[in-house]
């Protein structure tokens, strides 16, 4: 239509900011200093968390080992307790059998109420 009542649109408003395209014309492909160093302290960021848990599981790897290598030892239970049954024949040698365990190392002999 021609003449006044013709319609007329409104032109894109893009914002209050730079329109997308506008930024990428101004920097044509350039990257920024700070978006760039941002990004190196957010890997870096990713790399301590990663070295962190890899410590942290390797520390509780050692403390598990730990506490397997103190089995046995002062303030732990005993790892292997062994039950020598002696016959009647034998009762007399019991003492000469006690003597020969307590000579070998890491060897404790105990005395309870019904026997050694």
């Amino acid at each position: 239509r021609a003449g006044p009542w013709k319609q007329s649109n409104k032109k894109h408003s893009t914002g209050r900011h730079r329109s997308k395209g506008a930024v990428e014309k101004e920097n044509r492909g350039r990257v920024g200093l700070k978006v760039f160093s941002k990004k190196g302290m957010k890997i870096e960021k990713k790399l301590d968390r990663r070295n962190k848990q890899i410590q942290a599981r390797n520390l509780a790897r050692q403390e598990i080992l730990n506490k397997k290598r103190a089995l046995g030892g002062s303030g732990a239970p005993p790892v292997l307790v062994a039950l020598i049954p002696l016959s009647d024949s034998q009762e007399e040698n019991v003492q000469g059998v006690i003597e020969r365990l307590t000579g070998l190392e890491d060897v404790q002999v105990t005395k309870t109420e019904t026997g050694f």
